[in-house]
């Protein structure tokens, strides 16, 4: 039983680290790639089909990249002077799923952006 707590909390630290991986990047999210206007050409909701991330042997892991929509730059009533009206965001969604082939544990995590 702790065993397969150590095992879990593992996968949970694999795909974390692996998830701020991508984030940074350039080379998927950045720059010239294609990754975030696939996405907005897909429209929103629609997921792409999961891609292989490089990690390292036992771990297997892929990801995929949603347009979420754009930000709204409407405020909450009364709060009018408080807040600055920004101009709207493009927003997405990265879901990072990892396995360890040993250990049969793995984890999938959900992480929303706004690209630079």
């Amino acid at each position: 039983m702790a065993a397969n707590s150590q095992n879990k909390n593992i996968a949970f630290q694999d795909t974390a680290s692996l998830l701020e991986d991508i984030l940074r990047d350039p080379n998927i999210l950045g720059g010239t790639a294609t990754v975030l206007n696939d996405a907005i050409v897909r429209g929103v909701g629609e997921p792409s089909n999961a891609t292989n991330y490089a990690a390292d042997d036992p771990v297997s892991a892929q990801y995929t990249v949603t347009y979420m929509g754009e930000s709204n730059p409407f405020v909450a009533p009364g709060q009018e002077t408080s807040l600055s009206s920004p101009i709207p965001q493009r927003r997405f969604e990265l879901r990072m799923t990892t396995e360890n082939a040993n250990t049969q544990a793995g984890t999938s995590h959900i992480q929303g952006f706004v690209p630079n």
